[in-house]
């Protein structure tokens, strides 16, 4: 999904949209796992081979969302809108929602709370906030946002675009 993001975001910046089309169809098979996902965690079958002590289910679905966001907020910028397509009966909000629920009842040793990591964080917040300000999960995602940085700023340094990227969304 993030190759799918990239191609996307690239193919955009170049004005080929072959590559965007490649990018969408990548993006679109991790966003159906992300939204088959939702309460019943499972392995990508892109990661069967890799085992739950290199890489947790939670850790997967963390990293998965995270790119998900990413996308999603990428296609809206370009006018196409995915939130509302359903897997499972879940669309991109409730996928979010129910995470946030999840990570906010974690422990603070979870590894989706490290904030220096390029993939095991909760990056993916100040962009869904931004993107998503009145969606109801953005108030508990802001909270659990503060609660993981300390309330430091900014929150997180690392999301998959690399270095302190929070302020772009």
């Amino acid at each position: 999904m993030a190759s799918g993001v990239a191609l996307i975001a690239w193919g955009n910046v170049k004005g080929d949209k072959s590559l965007m089309k490649a990018g969408h169809r990548k993006f679109m098979s991790g966003y159906k796992y992300v939204l088959q996902s939702v309460g019943s965690l499972k392995r990508h079958p892109a990661h069967k081979s890799i085992p739950l002590s290199s890489l947790s289910l939670e850790d997967e679905y963390n990293v998965a969302l995270q790119h998900a966001v990413e996308g999603v907020v990428v296609l809206r910028n370009l006018g196409i809108d995915v939130t509302q397509q359903t897997s499972s009966g879940h669309n991109f909000h409730s996928a979010v929602t129910w995470w946030g629920s999840v990570a906010a009842s974690k422990p603070a040793s979870f590894k989706g709370y490290r904030s220096w990591g390029h993939n095991f964080h909760l990056g993916w917040i100040p962009i869904y906030v931004g993107a998503f300000p009145s969606q109801p999960s953005a108030k508990q995602l802001k909270s659990l946002a503060r609660r993981v940085s300390g309330g430091k700023s900014p929150a997180f340094r690392a999301i998959s675009l690399g270095g302190s990227t929070a302020c772009l969304w």
